[in-house]
């Protein structure tokens, strides 16, 4: 689990893999500003949660490339209000 980004785990079936993001209690950023204003503390938070994931790839020397971007793949949890990207 690294700051920033999506918990995942990896599961087979039918000899298949696949990953399963951890997103109860989260909805995507897409759906969160259909609601929520665009403002001046939204956009730092937005930065911030950036910054914190393109760290935590630093320290674990993965490729920032693979950081998903999209609103639908940027995720905000409900009650902290916390930004957590999808590493694929």
């Amino acid at each position: 689990k690294l700051e920033g980004l999506l918990s995942a785990d990896m599961y087979a079936t039918d000899g298949d893999y696949a990953l399963y993001y951890e997103i109860s209690a989260m909805q995507n950023l897409k759906k969160w500003f259909a609601k929520e204003k665009v403002n001046r503390k939204w956009m730092a938070k937005l930065v911030e949660g950036i910054r914190t994931a393109l760290w935590s790839l630093e320290q674990y020397l993965l490729e920032g490339k693979n950081l998903l971007t999209d609103p639908d793949h940027i995720f905000i949890h409900m009650e902290s209000e916390r930004i957590h990207f999808v590493y694929f």
